[in-house]
């Protein structure tokens, strides 16, 4: 499956993360493999927001790496997640 939607808004999931991140919640907060931009493979995990001041994100297990909820990186559009794996 392709992200072709992002940057339509970054603090809203499109229809290729709803599907990232429904699989990650599925399997109980399991890590997904995706792929980036930069053709990097790596697994992230979807965080929902668990209070008002908190947003929901995609992450990886030791947070090096975080991508706002369209699946764009915070840090570098070399990062941003492109492709489930």
């Amino acid at each position: 499956m392709r992200n072709d939607a992002m940057f339509k808004n970054k603090r809203e999931l499109n229809t290729f993360t709803q599907a990232l991140a429904f699989e990650s919640v599925w399997n109980r907060g399991a890590a997904v493999s995706v792929k980036l931009r930069n053709g990097d493979i790596t697994d992230v995990i979807f965080k929902s927001a668990e209070s008002d001041t908190e947003e929901s994100c995609f992450h990886t297990a030791d947070w090096s790496r975080c991508w706002n909820l369209d699946g764009s990186s915070v840090t570098s559009k070399d990062f941003d997640i492109c492709f489930i794996a």
